[in-house]
Formats: C-alpha cells, sequence, structure tokens
C-alpha cells in the first residue's frame, strides 16, 4: 500500500504525536471519502475506511509485540507495562487523533452548511440522555458500568476473533466520544453565551480524563486479545490446538450468555462483581487448550493483561460517576444540550 510505504509502523510506535498526526489525516479522508460515496451513512463507513487505512501497520505493531512475549521466559507485572508500552501509546495516539478529529468535524461540519445529525447519524446515535447532574452513589456507579463492560468485553472477543481487526472497535469508540462531545457543545451554544468551541474545551477540561482512562481499558483489552489471536489463532492455523480452543470460546461465551441472563435479578454491583468473576474464570479455563509451551505463555502474559484492562475500566467509571456527579459546569452543558435537541 502506498501509505503504507510513506508512513512505515516503526513512525507511529516511537511517537505518540506520529500516531496522533496520521490519525487525524487518515480520519479525515476517510469521512470526506465515506461523505462523498455514501451520504448520509458516512458516520459507520468513515471508521470502516479508518481501519482499513490503519491494519498495515497495527499488524505490523502486533507482530512485534508478540514476539517480544514469546521471549519472555518469567512473568513480571513489570514486563505488561514495559512490554506493551510501545504499542498502548501508538493505539493512545491513534485515539486521541480520532477523538478530536470528529469533535472538532462535528463543530465545524454545521457551520459550512452540512448535516451533522446525518453525517455522524451512527455516532450520534450512541449518545445517552444525560441531564442536569448525576447522584454519586453505588446505583449510579454501577449502571455506568454495566452499561459499558459489554462494550470492554466485545472489544476483547472481537480482538480474539479477528486479531488487528480490533482497530475498528478503538476507532469507533472513539470517533462516537468526539462527535457527541462535540454535538453537545455545538447544541448548548445555542443557549449558552461561549462559543461551541469554547464550551468543548471547556467540556473537555472535566470529561477528558475519564474518557481518555476508558478508552485507555478499551485499548489494552484490544491489545490483549488482538496477540491472543495473533499467536494462537492465526499463527498456527493447522494446530491442533486450534479447534480445541475456538470449541472452549464457543462453549465460555455460551455459557456467559447464560449466566448473564440468569444474574439479570442480582442488585447492578452485584450482577457486575458477579460477571467479571465468570469472565476471569472462564478466560482461566481456556489456557487449557494450550499445549505448546509459548503459547501458553503468551495466552497468560495476556490473560493478565485483561484483568489489567478491567481494573483500568473501572477506574474511569468511577473517574466517570465522580465528574456526572460534581461539575455544575457539565450538568449545565448537558442540560443546555437537551434543550436545544
Amino acid at each position: 500500500m502506498v501509505l503504507e510505504k510513506l508512513f512505515p509502523a516503526s513512525w507511529m510506535e516511537h511517537y505518540f504525536r506520529s500516531a496522533f498526526i496520521l490519525a487525524s489525516g487518515y480520519s479525515l479522508i476517510s469521512m470526506v471519502l465515506a461523505t462523498l460515496i455514501f451520504g448520509s451513512s458516512a458516520g459507520i463507513v468513515s471508521v470502516v475506511f479508518l481501519s482499513l487505512l490503519l491494519l498495515p501497520s497495527m499488524r505490523k505493531l502486533l507482530e512485534q509485540e508478540e514476539l517480544l512475549e514469546e521471549k519472555e521466559k518469567k512473568f513480571f507485572f513489570s514486563h505488561l507495562f514495559t512490554d506493551n508500552w510501545p504499542l498502548v501509546k501508538t493505539y493512545l495516539g491513534i485515539f486521541t487523533g480520532v477523538f478530536f478529529t470528529y469533535l472538532l468535524a462535528a463543530i465545524i461540519l454545521p457551520q459550512i452548511g452540512l448535516n451533522t445529525t446525518q453525517i455522524l447519524r451512527e455516532q450520534l446515535f450512541l449518545d445517552p440522555v444525560i441531564s442536569g447532574r448525576a447522584t454519586f452513589d453505588l446505583a449510579t456507579f454501577s449502571g455506568i458500568l454495566l452499561n459499558n463492560w459489554l462494550v470492554l468485553l466485545v472489544t476483547f472477543l472481537l480482538a480474539v476473533l479477528v486479531g488487528d481487526g480490533a482497530i475498528f472497535f478503538v476507532a469507533w469508540n472513539a470517533s462516537a466520544w468526539g462527535a457527541i462531545f462535540g454535538t453537545r457543545a455545538l447544541l448548548a451554544s445555542t443557549i449558552m453565551e461561549p462559543t461551541a468551541l469554547v464550551l468543548a474545551a471547556t467540556l473537555l477540561v472535566f470529561v477528558i480524563w475519564h474518557s481518555f482512562i476508558e478508552g485507555l481499558a478499551y485499548i489494552v483489552a484490544a491489545i490483549s486479545g488482538a496477540i491472543i489471536s495473533q499467536d494462537a489463532v492465526r499463527k498456527e492455523p493447522q494446530s491442533k490446538e486450534l479447534p480445541v480452543f475456538l470449541t472452549y470460546l464457543f462453549g465460555a461465551t455460551i455459557l456467559y450468555v447464560l449466566l448473564s441472563s440468569v444474574s439479570s435479578g442480582f442488585p447492578s454491583f452485584i450482577r457486575f462483581i458477579f460477571l467479571v468473576g465468570v469472565v476471569i474464570a472462564l478466560l482461566y479455563g481456556l489456557s487449557y487448550a494450550f499445549h505448546i509451551a509459548t503459547h501458553r505463555r503468551v495466552f497468560m502474559y495476556n490473560y493478565w493483561l485483561f484483568i489489567v484492562a478491567i481494573a483500568i475500566f473501572i477506574l474511569g467509571v468511577l473517574v466517570e460517576t465522580i465528574v456526572l456527579s460534581s461539575s455544575t459546569t457539565v450538568s449545565q452543558i448537558y442540560l443546555s444540550a437537551q434543550m436545544a435537541s
């Protein structure tokens, strides 16, 4: 691919700003192409185009990461950071570039006569109804946990099944959050005095913390699943481990769905703890599908990495709950946006 030759994978790996600039440029190109070709379905198609542009570079980075983990002879938690930091940094740069490009698009496109609601329809469809100030209590916290838990789990499973294709889910979340925050700021500006850009900047002062902590959780989950896929599922397609692994995975998924249905009557927080425990136990059971030592080592390495993703996710939701319950500024912007919509 021509763009791959111009911007090699190493260019993104070593510099956060490089991944940011590349993702911003690709996002803009993808949005323009999707709007010209698909019109009202441009929102989701633009992320598909963006993912296709990013895939070659991400595939190379994941291969490098998988080889690095194979060389580890003993597990250390410190290695989870040192080994994965270059890849995490790249994903964060991509996430940030996509986020800000779609946020600015949501504000600027209406100024040049384009209908943002149509162009970014799929992203804005995910906007939760938030007005006024939330209450900081266990019910609010656990409600947000359960709402976003499925996103984290699907990100991981998608990465396991399609490997580097998980970049789509990371880019999709970044584009949705950017479009939603930009649109809220634009709508609020029709009622409040500051301009949309000023309101967006003000909003980001408060929400960028939980947005990027939760975004980091999705990124770590995507890396974890993608490396498992790279090593155990795609690298040895003729291995006897593959059908065993896929059988275990299918059975574990069915069991999780059944237990999730059974737990639907539990209190929200108890249900979340229960579902997380189920996933952790089922994933550990999946490790027995691997008999090749290097494959089992890589799997367990990324098993722990996914647990780290869960911990980051819980921290992000805690920060989000605090922001929603304590910030008068955020509640005013959200309320004004809802009134103007």
